[in-house]
Formats: structure tokens, C-alpha cells, sequence
């Protein structure tokens, strides 16, 4: 026994922790990077000879080489004085063993644990490293999950020279145990040889696959408490091993899962073919968790890693998801409802402007969706079914609605842009990762994609259905949008035909008229359904369509679009928008149903520094907030917010003493504050134009039209005042949709030369510098993203272009001195701008932050935004299994 203060080596001992079957464990402090370790001293005779040594250091190394959250990190090995040691990681908790004689763990907790102890032996067994004394007593359990003692290092201490497996009464482990503790003698036969395969307890090489008879061991005690084999003495216990099978689980536990009852006995196959393959496979079953019906789950298991009909939910944080995995099954058999989390660090986008309803391989056997980063950037994400962890799709930001192919090899998605919506369809390759634009959309409405390569799509928020070769060309309507009963047609689905297809016709000032439509590409048939408020998929011989947040399905012939029988549940509570229009959800040919619930929670305006630090989020307002602009005192907010039509709020800077400035009845938005703060000039839609309108911020007197005498046909976009107040620098679009950029003066009511002349690039954005020298805007051809572009306010020098790769949004920061350029990736770059010669020049952009939010406006300094931020966000995304139980 080694006193405190002995040194070994940078290390200094602390106090004793346990002991084993190969030597003393200490706690100690490594003196050069100052962390707490804990040291195993190795008894002599494990070291007494050179090759032991030499053997037992090559392995240390292998085994320090492993990185995996739930495997105890060895960090170093040494000798001092002819003291062998180990220096290890140390871990606060308990041991499995110690856990067990509470009794057994409740499922969740099992599953979690399991699969972490799965997942760590996989990682092993890839590095060719074989643990060979898997059992409880080698498993800590910590605040951060479970964790792998010894690993592989039982090999050393068991293996000859030869290579054969020593008799179990040498076998050896390295299990920490309290010095106290009643199980101290950690390398007694009873202490390993309860874990041991078949083909250890008869001398026979072991390898990875002895390790899951080991794992089936321990998951059978911590379903039930008890050993999986038992015996009165070691030869009866090994006899056991050898020639019987445990009690079945359910015979213990009547309510344990089925499922579960099968993983762990094929687990405990005596024959090592007849076991699960790899550990691999065991954490995917428990990660998942599987969804065959009862006969077949006690089928062998299958030696790949698609374990045929696999389903299931991530852990993550969640460890409860997968009990729910187990215990929500409905009657019927075989079906599973698993929910799956997003992706670490993301929040799902099913809601809001940009709504991206998941979408569920040909095959079932993926799924594509889009998440955002908490800073509100939007990207494609990939889960594969059999895996645990989504990825994210390279060059998808700001994708939205993602459909497969009938193959499965692309997945078509749109983009949009932060200004009008502006996007592109897009198919992306997953073999080869590129993405290629098939054709402009603004604010798309879904897509749909048949065998011959034809795919069909909404282009626009109020548009017909078009049609175009997935090889590329021109896209042309398949539908006639009906505008005496509707403003859209939009989500269209494809019938197995490829030649038919259904879609939504919707009515936005009445959702009472939406109605499912059945139609085909040659434009012969197009007649109505039925009712709904959202799309409509085919699958299995069922319509699938929502009915009041319900997911309901019905019998339909799809060469006739006729519908019959009775309309039943599938899933409730798939929307909690009463309009949503989009169909939330996704189904597969064989049989997997994905759809999205939950709700993104209340929006709320939030702070957001230079950095991207959030550093305060105001009271909610009774809507969405679209348009905003900061008092040049940084005191007030003005915001125009959506709860049905759009008027403008004044608030103070921490959102409270709130007063709404305008009151319908059209909408009122873009809200500019005069330089003294006393009053705002804003937008306000009237016929199909956007005319000026001014009023005290106080309220206190009536709105005063700005530009009353302009043209008609003219719409205003304002932008931000001079410092002196006598001009508005505003956008003009005329009847013709070109866009110029001009100011107003305020005395005499009329526009000024423009500072950009008219053209049918879209222009957006307009702002002043702090001093008034300098107007910049964003600009760019319809379905682009625009870039950024500054003009003298006086001189007629010209615009000088800022940026190339297209930006989002911007501001202007250090007092006019730099403009911060917000890209698509959200990453926020400050360019400089100085005069050269009376015309503005840009020095080398830098970064400033590299998750930046989007933001409706920026602080007179620059050193903050507004933002949008969902708070309470509960998105969620379920996957059923055999959704239809009677087309199985």
C-alpha cells in the first residue's frame, strides 16, 4: 500500500480508491498539467517477466489510443522504482455492480446505459482491441453516462505467449472495487466467469463476439437484477453457460418489451455465428430499437448493419425517448412510434415563413429534413435509419421542403433568400455531394418527382402547378390556377403512375374553400377530392391528407382518384397552425411514416450583440414581428408585428410600456424614425401599391400621407432619413416592377434624381450612413441573392459594389466606418469604407462573428441587433413504423 505524497514519477498519490485482480488503485494529481488521475499499481507478478511487460505496454498504447466519450481514457504508463503503473482517467460515480444490488435499472435507463456500453465496445472491436472481461464491476457509472474500465487489458494479463486463452482460474481483471467492498476479490472465478462465453469457459479463442455474449450478461442483469447463469459452484456455473439458456426475460418481467427479450437472447447464442456480429449491431438495436413483429424478432440476426426493419429514436440527451420507443407501441402488431430529436446545437424548421415538412426515403430508409442553427440559419440534414447520428448536407443553406427522387440517389430541395424569397430548385447528388439549380422560385410551395424524371413543383406562392425534366429545361404549368375560388395550387404529389398526381388548391382569404384536387400531366383530368387544409400523399392504397390537425387516411383507386370507405386516424396533433396548407409529413413505399408536431413555441424579439451573444430577450408581442427600426436614441423600437395584418408597435428597448402606433385596416410596415425620435415614417399597402404615411410617434395625432401627390402606381419603400430630416432616401417600383433608388423630400413632396436610375434588378435595403454621405443598398436579378452596393447621396459619382458572393443582410457599424455584411451562412463580416476622391472605397473584409442571427434591425451604433428568436421551441419529429397495418 502506497502513503500519501509518494511519488511516481510528475505523479504524486492522494489517497487510495480500491483494488483488484491486478494490483492497487490510487487517486492522484499529475503534478505537469495539474488534473486529478487515478494510478493502478501493478502487482509484481503480472510484470515479472520482460516479454509480460513488453506485451502489456504495446497493448497500453492501443488501448490509449482509443478516444470514445464512454470509454475511461488511459493516459499514460510508467515504471518507478519497479512499480509498473497505469495512469487513467479518474471518474466520480459507481460501478455497475454496486448499482445492481439496488436491483434492476427502469428500461430507460437500461437502454441508455446499454447502448452507451455498446457503442464504446464497438469503437474497440474496430481498433481490434477485445475487452475478454466484460461484467459489471468493469463499468463506472458517472454523471456523463457509463463508462468502459480495463479495456482490452484483460487480454494481457489472460493471453500466453501461444496465443490460447488462459484456464479461468488466471484469469485476471482490472475491475476498481472499494477496498472494503464485499466483491474486493474482483478476480475470483465467480467474478468473470459469470461473463464468460462458451468459448472461453472452454479454453477457446475468444474474440469480439465473446465480448457480446458478455454484453448480453450484463443487459440481462440490469433488466432483472439477477445473472443471467447461475450456479452452487464454478463447474456448475460453467456447465450452465455451456448447455443452458437464461429464464426469458418475460418469464421474469411479464411487461418487458418483446423486443428487447429477443436482442438480449440472440446476445447469449452459444454458438458465436449464431450471435449478433458486431457490437455495432447491438448499439443500433438498442439506439433504435426494432420494429419486426414478434416471430421475427426472434429470428437470427442479421450480419450487416441495415438490420431489416430498424427503426427508432435517438438518445442523446433524451434517454426517455427510447422508453417511449418501447412502451407507446399501439395494438397492432409490429408498429412502433419513435420520436427522433434534431441534430445537437439545432432546432427543427417545421413552422414559419419557410416551412420544410420532413421527407422519408423510397426505401424508409432515411430521412431528409431541415434544422436551423439557434441563430436562425437553415440547413438540409440527412438521418439514415440505422445510425444515430444526422449529418449536414453541405451547400444547403437556406433549404426548405426537400423531396427524394424515386431512386433514392438525390434529394431536390429549394433555397430562399431573406429578401422577397428569391430561391432555386435544386437536386442534389448524394453519391457525388454537388448540388445544381434547375430553375428560379420565389417563396416555392412544394415539389414531387416521378420515375421518368419528371418532377412537379410550385414556383411561387401564387402560382399554378409547373412541371420540368429533372435533367434540366424549361418549366411550364401543368395546372390552370382557378382565380375566382383560389390564390394557389401548391404541394403537389405524384400517384405511382407518374402520370397522375393530386395537389392543394387553396384560398387564402377563405380556408373553408381548400380543396385536394386529382389531375393528370396531359391536362386531361383535374377535378376535386375533398376538403383539407394541407396536401395530400398516396401511400399503401390510402390518401393520406390532415383534417383539423389529424392525420387521416382513406381508400383511394389511383388510376381513378376515386375515394371510399371510411376516413380513419393515423396521427393526431400534426399541426397546431389551423392553416397550415403544407403537408407535414412523409411516407414511404415501404410502409415508414414520418411527420412533424409540436409547436416553434411563441416568437420573441431578442438583443444580439456584435459577437452573436444573446444578451436579452423581450416579452412576446401578440404575433410575428417582420419590420423594425431602432430610435436614434437606442431607447424605443418600433416593429411592425403580424397577428392577422400587419401595424406598427412603439416599445422601449427591453420591450415593455408597449403601444401599438397604428390599428389597420391595411397594413402598415418598414417603419423609419425621423432623427429626433418625435416622429415615424412607414409603409402602408393600399391596392396592390405601398404608400407613405407619417405619424408621430406619441400617437398623438392622425397619419399625414407622405408623397401624396406622386403617381399612384408608384410604391415606396423607405429606408432612413437624412441627419438633417428634409429628405427620406427610399426605393421607388414602378408599374412596370423596375426598381429605382431616390430620395423624397419631405418640404416639397417630391422625388429627387435618382441615385440609381430604374432597372429590373430588385434593389432592397436602403440605409444612410450616420453621416448622410453614403446610401447603401442590396441589389441583384430576380432569383439571386443580392449584394451590397454604396452611392454618394450627392455627386452622381455612381454605386460602387461591396460584396460579390451575395449577402443577406447588412447594417452600418463603427460610427458609418464599416458596413456588417450578414451571409447566407451566417457568417457576419465587417467591411471598411472610406472616401476615395468623393466616391466610396472598401478595404479587406474580417470577420466579426461566425453564427450570426438574422435581424430585422441594428442599434444607431452597430453594436446590436434585433432579432427574432424562438425561446420555447418544442418541434418534434415522429416516425411511425407500418403505419397501415393492413397492407401488411
Amino acid at each position: 500500500m502506497l502513503s500519501p505524497g509518494t511519488h511516481l514519477g510528475p505523479y504524486d498519490i492522494v489517497s487510495p480508491l480500491g483494488a483488484g485482480g491486478m494490483g492497487e488503485v490510487y487517486r492522484a494529481r499529475d503534478t505537469r498539467l495539474d488534473r486529478t488521475v487515478a494510478i493502478k499499481v501493478l502487482s509484481p507478478g503480472l510484470a515479472a517477466t520482460g516479454e509480460a511487460q513488453t506485451r502489456f505496454e504495446r497493448e497500453a498504447r492501443a488501448v490509449a489510443a482509443l478516444q470514445h466519450p464512454h470509454i475511461c481514457t488511459l493516459f499514460d504508463v510508467g515504471n518507478e522504482n519497479g512499480r509498473h503503473f497505469l495512469v487513467m482517467e479518474y471518474l466520480e460515480g459507481e460501478t455497475l455492480a454496486a448499482r445492481l444490488r439496488r436491483g434492476p435499472l427502469p428500461l430507460a435507463e437500461l437502454v441508455r446505459l446499454g447502448g452507451q456500453i455498446a457503442a464504446a465496445l464497438a469503437r474497440a472491436h474496430a481498433a481490434g482491441i477485445v475487452h475478454r472481461d466484460l461484467k459489471p464491476g468493469n463499468i463506472m457509472l458517472t454523471a456523463s453516462g457509463a463508462k468502459l474500465l480495463d479495456f482490452g487489458l484483460a487480454k494481457s494479463a489472460a493471453v500466453e505467449s501461444t496465443g490460447t486463452v488462459s484456464p479461468p482460474s488466471f484469469t485476471a481483471t482490472l475491475a476498481v472495487t472499494a477496498i472494503h467492498s464485499p466483491v474486493t476479490q474482483a478476480g475470483t472465478l465467480i467474478g468473470t466467469v459469470q461473463y464468460m462465453s462458451p468459448e472461453q469457459v472452454e479454453g477457446r479463442p475468444a474474440d469480439a463476439r465473446s465480448d457480446i455474449f458478455a454484453l448480453g450478461c450484463v443487459l440481462y442483469e440490469m433488466a432483472t437484477g439477477a445473472a443471467a447463469f447461475e450456479g452452487a459452484s464454478n463447474l456448475s456455473l460453467a456447465a450452465a453457460i455451456l448447455e443452458k439458456d437464461p429464464t426469458p426475460l418475460r418469464e421474469r418481467l411479464p411487461l418487458t418489451p418483446p423486443v428487447l427479450d429477443a436482442l438480449i437472447a440472440a446476445c447469449l447464442r452459444k454458438s458465436p455465428d449464431d450471435r449478433w456480429q458486431s457490437a455495432a449491431d447491438v448499439h443500433t438495436a438498442l439506439a433504435w430499437g426494432m420494429l419486426a413483429a414478434p416471430a421475427a424478432a426472434a429470428a437470427k440476426p442479421p450480419r450487416h448493419r441495415w438490420l431489416g426493419p430498424v427503426l427508432g429514436v435517438a438518445l442523446g440527451a433524451a434517454a426517455v425517448a427510447l422508453a417511449f420507443l418501447f412502451f407507446a407501441a399501439p395494438p397492432q402488431a409490429g408498429k412502433v412510434i419513435a420520436e427522433v430529436p434534431p441534430p445537437p446545437g439545432t432546432l427543427f424548421n417545421f413552422r414559419g415563413s419557410t416551412p420544410s415538412a420532413p421527407a422519408i426515403s423510397p426505401d424508409g430508409r432515411a430521412v431528409a429534413f431541415v434544422a436551423h442553427t439557434p441563430s436562425g440559419h437553415d440547413y438540409l440534414w440527412l438521418r439514415q435509419l440505422d445510425q444515430t447520428q444526422a449529418r449536414e448536407l453541405p451547400g444547403t443553406a437556406n433549404a426548405m421542403l426537400p423531396f427524394w427522387s424515386p431512386d433514392g440517389s438525390s434529394i431536390a430541395y429549394f433555397t430562399h433568400t431573406e429578401v422577397f424569397g428569391f430561391g432555386k430548385l435544386m437536386i442534389l447528388n448524394l453519391a457525388s455531394g454537388e448540388s445544381r439549380p434547375l430553375c428560379d422560385v420565389q417563396m416555392a410551395r412544394g415539389g414531387t418527382w416521378a420515375p421518368d424524371g419528371t418532377i412537379l413543383f410550385a414556383p411561387h406562392i401564387s402560382s399554378p402547378i409547373f412541371r420540368i425534366p429533372a435533367a434540366g429545361g424549361t418549366a411550364a404549368p401543368v395546372t390552370k390556377l382557378d382565380t375566382s375560388q383560389f390564390s394557389s395550387d401548391r404541394y403537389p404529389s405524384f400517384l405511382p403512375d407518374g402520370k397522375h398526381f393530386v395537389y392543394l388548391a387553396v384560398n387564402h382569404a377563405d380556408s373553408t374553400k381548400d380543396t385536394l384536387f386529382f389531375a393528370s400531366l396531359d391536362g386531361k383530368i383535374n377535378r376535386p377530392l375533398a376538403h383539407s387544409l394541407t396536401g395530400a400523399i398516396y401511400a399503401s392504397g390510402q390518401l393520406l391528407y390532415s383534417v383539423d390537425g389529424t392525420l387521416t387516411a382513406q381508400s383511394m383507386d389511383p388510376a381513378s382518384g376515386a375515394l371510399s370507405g371510411t376516413i380513419r386516424s393515423v396521427a393526431t396533433q400534426v399541426f397546431d397552425d389551423p392553416v397550415s396548407w403544407r403537408p407535414g409529413y412523409s411516407v414511404s413505399q415501404t410502409g415508414v411514416l414520418v411527420y412533424a408536431t409540436g409547436s416553434p413555441g411563441t416568437e420573441q424579439l431578442a438583443w444580439v450583440d456584435r459577437s452573436g451573444k444573446l444578451t436579452g430577450i423581450l416579452p412576446a408581442f401578440p404575433g410575428m414581428a417582420m419590420t423594425g427600426a431602432v430610435a436614434p436614441d437606442g431607447g424605443r423600437l418600433a416593429v411592425s408585428i403580424d397577428d392577422g395584418l400587419q401595424d406598427i408597435w412603439i416599445v422601449d428597448h427591453a420591450g415593455n410600456g408597449r403601444m401599438r402606433l397604428t390599428d389597420g385596416p391595411v397594413a402598415n410596415m418598414l417603419p423609419v424614425w425621423s432623427r429626433d425620435g418625435s416622429f415615424l415614417i412607414f409603409g402602408s399597402s393600399q391596392g396592390g401599391v405601398l404608400r407613405l404615411r407619417r405619424r408621430a410617434a406619441s400617437g398623438a395625432n392622425h397619419e399625414v400621407v407622405v408623397g401624396d401627390g406622386l403617381d399612384p402606381n408608384l410604391s415606396l419603400i423607405p429606408g432612413s432619413l437624412a441627419p438633417d430630416g428634409s429628405t427620406l432616401l427610399c426605393i421607388v417600383v414602378d408599374a412596370n416592377q423596375r426598381y429605382s433608388l431616390t430620395t423624397l423630400s419631405l418640404a416639397t413632396q417630391r422625388l429627387g434624381t435618382p441615385l440609381l436610375a430604374p432597372g429590373a434588378d430588385i434593389i432592397a435595403n436602403p440605409s444612410l450612413s450616420p453621416d448622410g454621405r453614403w446610401a447603401a443598398y442590396t441589389s441583384g436579378p430576380p432569383g439571386q441573392a443580392p449584394n451590397l452596393f454604396v452611392v454618394p447621396l450627392q455627386g452622381g459619382r455612381g454605386a460602387a459594389q461591396a460584396t460579390t458572393q451575395g449577402i443577406t443582410n447588412y447594417f452600418w457599424a463603427v460610427d458609418g466606418k464599416e458596413l456588417d455584411v450578414l451571409a447566407d451562412d451566417g457568417t457576419l463580416t465587417a467591411v471598411p469604407v472610406a472616401d476615395s476622391a468623393g466616391a466610396p472605397s472598401f478595404g479587406a473584409p474580417h470577420p466579426v462573428a461566425a453564427d450570426f442571427p438574422s435581424f430585422l434591425a441594428a442599434s444607431p451604433d452597430g453594436k446590436s441587433v434585433l432579432s427574432n428568436t424562438f425561446p420555447n421551441d418544442h418541434q418534434r419529429l415522429m416516425i411511425v413504423s407500418h403505419w397501415n397495418p393492413a397492407s401488411h
